[in-house]
């Protein structure tokens, strides 16, 4: 069988699949009544990593998409569900890209405000250091007016 297709109406069956995807996600999303999207990868990471990190709730994602990718692999184009699964497999690569993004953002976030602690930290630092050499130099003064005075009293003592 060729497979000879316009352009235009792979474009529209394309379409046609995201919508319907979206629409399936939308509603199996609805299904899991989590306020936490990731509540899902995040149960899976705690029962297989004991953990529930970004890593482990990443790596919980990927084996639930390798289960649909191993039932493609192991079924021709006419294999039963291999559609289903290839949306799956799609459904999970956008969640993981969510993750993903998610995580950067927040990894991104979490730089800059280190980086800014940092500098103010630095900037206190450097403020002590300068307070600090003021002060030994009032001391330094000090001292030395201490000793001039001590010579002005004896010189009129004697």
């Amino acid at each position: 069988m060729e497979m000879e297709m316009e352009r235009k109406e792979f474009l529209g069956r394309f379409k046609r699949i995201v919508d319907d995807t979206w629409e399936l996600f939308q509603k199996k999303n609805e299904q899991y009544g989590s306020s936490d999207p990731f509540a899902n990868f995040r149960s899976g990471a705690r029962l297989q990593y004991a953990d529930e990190d970004v890593y482990s709730m990443y790596n919980t994602l990927l084996g639930y998409m390798n289960k649909h990718v191993a039932h493609v692999y192991n079924n021709s184009v006419e294999g039963q569900k291999v559609r289903e699964s290839l949306g799956d497999i799609v459904v999970y690569s956008i969640i993981g890209m969510v993750m993903v993004d998610y995580y950067t953002e927040h990894l991104e976030k979490a730089k800059r405000d280190a980086l800014h602690d940092i500098e103010k930290r630095t900037a206190e630092i450097e403020y002590d250091r300068k307070f600090n050499k003021a002060l030994d130099g009032l001391c330094d003064a000090m001292k030395r007016f201490e000793e001039a005075i001590g010579k002005v009293e004896v010189e009129e003592d004697e």
